[in-house]
């Protein structure tokens, strides 16, 4: 049977969120705070992904996976496969939902904790740098000024994946071996690093063989590849229209060239013709 791939996020949520794998969530979240210089958590309890709508024209909001640490804070981690054009946006939209929902009515703005974001993805969000960013609040003119600790945003790009690192990012680079496409038998070696890793394969390994969860599953895989492949179609679109405007502006361009080159030699002509005839007429007088 072949192994459900991590990066669909039913897989994805399945894995982190199921009863008795909060090491597993623990893990991976450490490991991207660990990277980023933050403190690591000592615990975590998964909570219910759906963000309920607030008033009738709100919307909900459905995370792959929500937590809470055990200091308090709030965290979300998402693994997106498509670029849909709409990560910043979106990722931002989530924190700032998970951020808001911890208020109550009578609760004071200084008891809301930090929340983190994590964003896994299949594709290159930026075009260069690390494949690890953190982003926070911080002023322009001194970025050592934090405006506070409430808000951490995470991306982890899979296809950047480090061929040499640091110490701090030893866990967060096995987590990306682990969630990406690699060779046959790539995932059990990892595993053996890793206790947390190993929970998770096992995971992936049960779930591979429940028909029930596996037809979910591939469905939501073929609704992915779908996704691509239009996004691609319309990339392809795009150029193709983009080549036929450029010739339709090209050939366009040539023909008002072309027009006023004739306008200009036409004046040329017609003032050289006008002097020889007005000679011609000036001798015969």
């Amino acid at each position: 049977m072949e192994l459900l791939k991590p990066t669909v996020d039913l897989a994805f949520h399945r894995m982190l969120s199921q009863a008795g794998n909060e090491p597993v969530l623990l893990d991976l979240l450490n490991a991207v705070l660990v990277s980023s210089g933050d403190r690591p958590a000592t615990g975590v309890t998964v909570m219910n992904p759906r963000i309920e709508p607030r008033t009738a024209t709100d919307r909900a909001a459905v995370l792959d996976v929500r937590a809470t640490l055990a200091d308090g804070r709030s965290a979300n981690v998402e693994m997106q496969v498509v670029n849909q054009g709409d990560w910043a946006a979106r990722s931002l939209y989530y924190w700032a939902r998970l951020f808001a929902d911890q208020l109550t009515t009578a609760m004071p703005y200084r008891q809301l904790t930090p929340t983190i974001s994590v964003g896994v993805l299949s594709f290159r969000l930026w075009p260069g740098g690390p494949f690890h960013h953190t982003f926070r609040l911080r002023a322009d003119h001194d970025p050592a000024m934090v405006w506070s600790d409430h808000l951490a945003l995470h991306t982890v790009e899979l296809k950047k994946l480090p061929e040499s690192f640091r110490p701090e990012d030893e866990e967060l680079v096995r987590w990306m071996k682990f969630l990406m496409d690699g060779p046959p038998g790539q995932k059990e070696e990892i595993a053996m690093e890793s206790p947390a890793i190993q929970q998770a394969l096992t995971t992936l390994e049960t779930l591979s063989y429940d028909q029930e969860f596996r037809a979910l599953y591939e469905a939501r895989e073929k609704a992915q590849r779908d996704l691509i492949s239009m996004r691609a179609d319309g990339l392809e679109e795009g150029r193709a229209e983009g080549r036929e405007e450029g010739r339709a502006e090209g050939r366009e361009e040539g023909r008002a060239e072309g027009r006023e080159e004739g306008r200009a030699e036409g004046r040329e002509e017609g003032r050289a013709e006008g002097r020889e005839e007005g000679r011609a007429e000036g001798r015969e007088e």
